[in-house]
């Protein structure tokens, strides 16, 4: 530290002591070695041999260092902090960095503006010229709000309960009757809504923390009536020919349900199965549709298989292997034979039918 003094006349002599002791220096001005307390210095001044009866004491006042306290804050999603420090004397000034850079602002508490990461701001403490010797960090801490990743509506026929899924980013469910308001119905990923009669709309929300979700995602309970069932019509084939699977047609986003020759019990196939055409009669195929979760009763489709020959009464085969109706067929109004009709329903074969009065061979 640098002390000054000045005279009326001649040289000013610096000392240790207020008496004895060798000069430390001499001049207007002293520099003292490095002291951590508050030291005394002593003057005299000499002038063609005069020297002032005493010597006059210059006090080196050393200050201590401001200390500085600081409260950190946190906050969830973007926006303002506020934090705060307290110093132990002087003034507090806040910065964006450790060092360098013009002050933000000063006093214990300060206001960041809008962030939306964590962030740190730096403060130091200026008492009577002497300022902290390093800044002090304080954190603003910025916790991402948890959000709702997924969700799994439920469905189901008629009155009852529904079960209701979803997930998060983080934290903890809650479950809520309104998009807004209202107390938690339950917590957890999944929830069973109480006994519901119509399509009811239930919201979620996460809570991680202090930290809430900023919004309420729906999550919808649908409740619908028995499913009615599919179209279908039944089938002919030639025996012998070759045969394809069974079709039935459901209602938009509905699935289908086959049971093959099961009216009832057996195992559902998303696969439609394929009628055998090696023997002569009628079969009857099965099959439901899955609206919702709810399944309809089983539609039949009755599969008939025509023999390749004539029969005494009834309905037969005529290969004509033909793709129109306008062949004629080979044999026209044949022995034993009256009334007969065809038309053309299988592709490559002639339907005929007719009654049989005597015995023929075609």
């Amino acid at each position: 530290m640098t002390l000054g003094a000045t005279s009326s006349s001649g040289i000013i002599n610096w000392y240790a002591n207020s008496t004895g002791g060798s000069s430390l220096g001499t001049g207007t001005s002293f520099t003292t070695p490095s002291i951590s307390a508050d030291t005394a210095y002593w003057i005299d001044a000499t002038d063609n041999g005069c020297t002032t009866t005493t010597r006059t004491s210059v006090l080196a006042s050393v200050e201590s260092f401001p200390s500085v306290t600081t409260s950190p804050n946190a906050r969830c999603g973007t926006g303002t902090v506020i934090l705060g420090a307290t110093a132990s004397s002087g003034t507090i000034n806040w910065y964006a960095a450790s060092t360098g850079g013009s002050s933000l602002s000063t006093g214990t508490s300060f206001t960041t503006p809008s962030i939306s990461t964590t962030t740190t701001y730096w403060v130091d403490a200026t008492n009577n010229g002497c300022t902290t010797p390093t800044r002090t960090s304080v954190l603003a801490t910025i916790n991402p709000l948890p959000t709702i990743t997924s969700t799994t509506p439920g469905s189901r026929c008629g009155t009852g309960t529904v079960t209701l899924g979803a997930t998060s980013s983080s934290g903890i469910i809650n479950w809520y009757a309104a998009s807004t308001g209202g107390s938690s119905l339950g917590t957890g990923t999944s929830f069973t809504t109480p006994s519901i009669s119509s399509t009811t709309t239930y919201w979620v929300e996460a809570v991680d923390g202090s930290c809430i979700s900023s919004t309420r995602t729906s999550v919808e309970a649908s409740v619908v009536s028995s499913a009615p069932l599919p179209t279908v019509a039944p089938v002919e084939y030639c025996q012998g020919s070759s045969a394809v699977a069974l079709t039935a047609t459901p209602l938009s986003g509905a699935t289908l349900n086959w049971y093959g020759t099961n009216a009832t019990g057996g195992t559902a196939s998303s696969v439609a199965p394929i009628p055998s055409t090696t023997t002569v009669g009628n079969t009857t195929y099965y099959v439901s549709q899955t609206v919702g979760s709810c399944e309809s009763a089983r539609a039949s489709i009755v599969v008939k298989v025509v023999g390749n020959t004539g029969g005494k009464v009834g309905l037969f085969c005529d290969n004509v292997n033909s793709t129109t109706t306008s062949v004629a067929l080979d044999w026209s109004n044949p022995v034993g034979w009256a009334g007969y009709t065809y038309s053309y329903s299988i592709a490559g074969y002639f339907l005929v039918t007719g009654t049989h009065i005597a015995p023929s061979t075609f």
